[in-house]
């Protein structure tokens, strides 16, 4: 993309008379975000599928796997009164509320879809919904990451939805556009081994 979008070299006081220019360097943003975006959903779609996997076959119970149930939005109610559904309206819903394993492959299936056909951006609300219920300690995640990630996110969304004839008239950065990205890079190598870490906490021995 830096290659293809953006000039061979940079103007050092951001002025360019070919005004595609700005377009591309728009073009830039927008699609850096979904790599961004791609990158993070990847990879927190496999903790979770190794998580479930490491149960279902040798009952290995991760951090990931906990985290999945407890922050599912679903109600932890404690067990029901009677092994068997009491009604046949019932019975469909009731292994989820006497199995274990019915209530982290709920989890999992939910948590899975949330991110491949729910999520859309890298916000704040975003990351923190890839990365608590697969595990991450909160206090391992860089709030200068979040600030940065979250500020391009609110970027794109202008690019997205907004006319680019507005932000040629502007006359966006190049440099500026790419060197933020460069800097979110850098922010998200920690993490990038942070997932590694929980990925590795998954597999069961």
């Amino acid at each position: 993309m830096r290659t293809h979008l953006l000039p061979a070299e940079f103007d050092a006081t951001g002025t360019y008379e070919d005004e595609s220019v700005f377009v591309k360097a728009l073009g830039f943003r927008v699609l850096a975000h979904a790599e961004f975006e791609e990158f993070l959903e990847e990879r927190v779609t496999e903790i979770a599928k190794v998580a479930w996997a490491s149960w279902k076959d040798k009952n290995h119970v991760s951090a990931t796997a906990m985290c999945l149930i407890a922050f599912s939005g679903r109600e932890m109610r404690p067990p029901p009164d009677t092994y068997s559904a009491p009604g046949e309206n019932q019975r469909k819903a009731w292994p989820a509320l006497i199995d274990v394993h019915e209530k982290l492959n709920d989890a999992v299936s939910q948590y899975i879809k949330q991110i491949s056909v729910d999520n859309h951006g890298v916000r704040e609300k975003n990351i923190l919904s890839m990365l608590l219920p697969i595990g991450v300690d909160h206090k391992k995640i860089d709030g200068v990451f979040l600030t940065e990630i979250d500020d391009f996110g609110q970027q794109r969304g202008k690019a997205a939805h907004t006319s680019s004839a507005k932000f040629v008239q502007q006359e966006i950065d190049p440099k500026g556009e790419f060197d933020r990205v460069q800097k979110i890079i850098n922010l998200l190598l920690p993490l990038d081994e942070e997932l590694t870490a929980v990925l590795a906490t998954c597999a069961a021995a």
